[in-house]
């Protein structure tokens, strides 16, 4: 079996208001094959792409993304095998 180290990246983008105007609903989203939950204001768009890396080959990068007009909200992970 294969080890591979588990990289967890969350970026979000967002205008300052964003997360201090109390109009926006929160919406709890959970991944169960990546484990994480996130709140997100709004549904959530799934997607994956694969990128090419020089020493670990290619790597499947998974995407949950809400946009609006005020920000995108993004949650990215990847499992990278151990060299």
């Amino acid at each position: 079996m294969l080890n591979c180290t588990r990289i967890l990246s969350l970026v979000l983008f967002l205008a300052a208001f964003a997360s201090c105007d109390r109009r926006i609903k929160w919406e709890n989203y959970t991944s169960q094959e990546a484990g994480f939950s996130a709140l997100f204001p709004g549904k959530v768009k799934e997607r994956i792409e694969t990128i090419s890396t020089i020493d670990r080959g290619m790597i499947d990068n998974h995407y949950f993304t809400v946009e609006k007009s005020y920000g995108t909200f993004v949650v990215s992970y990847l499992y990278a095998p151990e060299n």
